[in-house]
C-alpha cells in the first residue's frame, strides 16, 4: 500500500535542482550611496581576483574576506541548496556556470556575491526511503478520517438527529 501511494503521488516528491555553493559576500545596503556601493564592488572584484589566482584556496580567502557571518567561518561553504532557496541574481548566474567555475561579482539586495559552484544535482524524485515517514503519517491520517466518517454515517443512520425547534427558538430568542 505504501509503495502504491508513493507511485501514485511521485509528482509531490520532486526535489528541485540543487547547487553546492561557496561564496564570498561583501555587504552593502540596498539604498547605499554610490561611493559605498563602488567601494563594495571594488572589494568584491578584488576578492574574485584573489580566488582566481593559480592554486588559490577559495575557502581560506572566504574566511578572511567574506562578510557573511553564517558562511565565512566555513570557508564560504553554503552546502547543498535547492534552487528555490537561492536568491534570483545568484540563481541566474549559477544556471550558466560549470562546476568549479567562479562568478563575477553579483549584486544581491544586500551584498555583492562572488560564488564558486562546487557541484550540481539535477531535479529528481525523492526515493521512497526519504519520504516514507511523511507518507505513512498521511496514510494514517487519511485512514483515520475515513474511519471517522464511516462511524458518523453509521451513527446518523441508527440515531438520526432531531431538532427541538421550539426549545431552540426559546434559547436564542432575545429576552423581553
Amino acid at each position: 500500500e505504501l509503495e502504491a501511494a508513493y507511485e501514485a503521488n511521485k509528482a509531490r516528491f520532486v526535489v528541485p535542482k540543487q547547487y553546492h555553493v561557496q561564496q564570498i559576500a561583501i555587504l552593502v545596503p540596498a539604498n547605499a550611496s554610490k561611493d559605498v556601493e563602488a567601494d563594495a564592488l571594488k572589494k568584491a572584484r578584488d576578492a574574485r581576483a584573489a580566488v582566481t589566482k593559480p592554486k588559490a584556496d577559495f575557502g581560506e580567502i572566504a574566511k578572511k574576506l567574506s562578510q557573511d557571518p553564517n558562511s565565512a567561518g566555513n570557508g564560504g561553504d553554503l552546502g547543498w541548496l535547492r534552487e528555490d532557496q537561492i536568491r534570483e541574481p545568484v540563481r541566474e548566474a549559477l544556471r550558466s556556470m560549470a562546476d568549479n567555475a567562479i562568478s563575477e561579482p553579483i549584486r544581491g539586495t544586500d551584498s555583492f556575491h562572488v560564488v564558486k559552484l562546487l557541484g550540481t544535482r539535477p531535479q529528481s524524485v525523492a526515493p521512497l526511503d526519504q519520504v516514507k515517514v511523511g507518507l505513512v503519517a498521511a496514510l494514517r491520517q487519511a485512514r483515520g478520517q475515513q474511519a471517522t466518517n464511516t462511524y458518523l454515517d453509521t451513527l446518523l443512520k441508527t440515531q438520526p438527529v432531531q431538532l427541538n425547534e421550539i426549545g431552540l427558538a426559546a434559547r436564542i430568542a432575545p429576552p423581553k
